[in-house]
């Protein structure tokens, strides 16, 4: 049986801001001797050891550090860490935060409201995500699946770089820089107002993802099959393979730094790595992010 406590993943990659900040937040919160920390060093170089042992030497919790010298991009090395978690026959945490360096943890209630939750029913969590740059509340990434039109606005966004960057000068898509999603009100699965709010959605934003250590007992996986902006889609898809809920819960909330960890703009770079995500995603779970009998072939 997993522990009452948990886990956050982050990781760190070229300077330690984000890491400064997110563990001084931290520090706040209510609770911290049940919250342990794993970093994981992207690139490790001797610099960015002494840099990131210097930063974490200060902190008052607990909080380990691990060091790769290649750069697993953001969801391979939290599901590194998962996984080792998972793998460790002593029990452990009962939920795992996966953060980007780029959040801060604004409530320090957080981890005591996130042990309150029943990991039964909230699997995977989407928190309350707020953008530092505009308010905008992030979650719900997407309520529901993408619809017919919706697939084609994006296999026409990914059809060239230009005619992407076009759409987005042209504001031809719904919160164009939001992955894939519509985050649009309608549709939307509402539970009870006892539960604060909450509803079950399709996708969570991909800055701060909670799962219950049930999530991967009940057969839940991280996808490790692209190198970065698939996490939204490959989740979304998982938990409904396994008929798991993915659900808001507007009660946790976090502020994200939004484009800190990854640049703003549309580089040629950044595209590329969508383009590989979203086709991926679509290859190996296209039934499943669409609506019903609206999938286009």
């Amino acid at each position: 049986m997993a522990s009452g406590e948990v886990c956050l993943v982050t990781v760190n990659y070229r300077g330690t801001a984000g890491i400064e900040r997110l563990l001084e937040s931290l520090t706040n919160l209510e609770g911290l001797q049940r919250l342990r920390v794993v970093i994981v060093n992207n690139g490790a170089t001797s610099e960015s050891r002494a840099d990131l042992e210097r930063v974490v030497a200060t902190y008052p919790g607990r909080v380990e550090v691990l060091y790769s010298a290649e750069n697993l991009w953001y969801w391979r090395a939290a599901a590194r860490v998962i996984e080792r978690e998972l793998a460790d026959p002593v029990p452990g945490p009962a939920w795992f935060v996966v953060c980007n360096d780029d959040v801060v943890f604004t409530d320090s209630g957080f981890v005591r409201t996130l042990l309150t939750l029943d990991p039964a029913t909230h699997p995977v969590v989407a928190p309350d995500i707020v953008s530092a740059e505009t308010g905008e509340r992030q979650n719900p990434l997407q309520r529901r699946e993408m619809r017919r039109w919706e697939l084609l606005t994006w296999r026409l966004y990914f059809a060239h770089y230009y005619l992407a960057r076009a759409l987005l000068a042209a504001g031809a898509l719904t919160r164009p820089m939001r992955r894939w999603g519509s985050g649009r009100a309608d549709g939307a699965a509402r539970l009870s107002v006892d539960s604060g709010g909450e509803e079950r959605i399709h996708a969570p934003h991909g800055a701060c993802i909670i799962f219950a250590r049930s999530f991967f007992e009940r057969g839940g996986t991280m996808d490790t099959g692209f190198t970065a902006y698939g996490e939204e889609m490959s989740v979304a898809a998982i938990a409904k393979r396994l008929g798991l809920p993915v659900v808001f819960s507007p009660q946790l909330r976090v502020l994200h730094g939004d484009h800190a960890s990854v640049g703003a703009g549309l580089s040629r770079e950044k595209y590329r790595l969508q383009k590989e995500a979203f086709h991926y995603c679509l290859d190996s779970y296209g039934d499943l992010l669409v609506e019903r009998d609206r999938l286009v072939l």
